[in-house]
């Protein structure tokens, strides 16, 4: 049975794997807690230390963008939470390319990043 369940998760992981845009497909809010998670798992991941600075610049930008979402979505000035999101994705998808690049298409990187991963063809 061992050796059964080996070949099925061999075959599942075979491919090449990237970071999902599901990732970037989100409601603010639900961003928030998504970049936030991400955040985590990097900060708690060796693999990716050589960033650190980036992870802090990166929490403050979901930081900014939490405090515009509560303040100016009861003012409606929805301009600048949008320009605070498109900003704090343009970050995200910085590193989504670095976790490409540093994975290779290994799903378990990707995964252990934060990110949802996608097979590519």
């Amino acid at each position: 049975m061992h050796i059964i369940n080996e070949i099925v998760y061999f075959v599942y992981y075979m491919g090449n794997y990237i970071v999902s845009e599901s990732n970037f497909k989100f409601s603010i809010p639900e961003k928030i807690v998504h970049y936030r998670y991400v955040l985590i798992k990097m900060e708690e991941n060796p693999l990716f230390n050589s960033s650190a600075s980036r992870l802090i610049h990166m929490s403050k930008f979901v930081d900014i963008l939490e405090k515009f979402n509560i303040i100016l979505e009861e003012k409606s000035q929805r301009e600048k939470i949008l320009f605070w999101e498109k900003k704090t994705d343009e970050l995200f998808k910085e590193q989504a390319e670095y976790i490409n690049n540093l994975a290779k298409g290994d799903i378990k990187i990707i995964i252990r990043s934060g990110f949802h991963p996608i097979l590519t063809d």
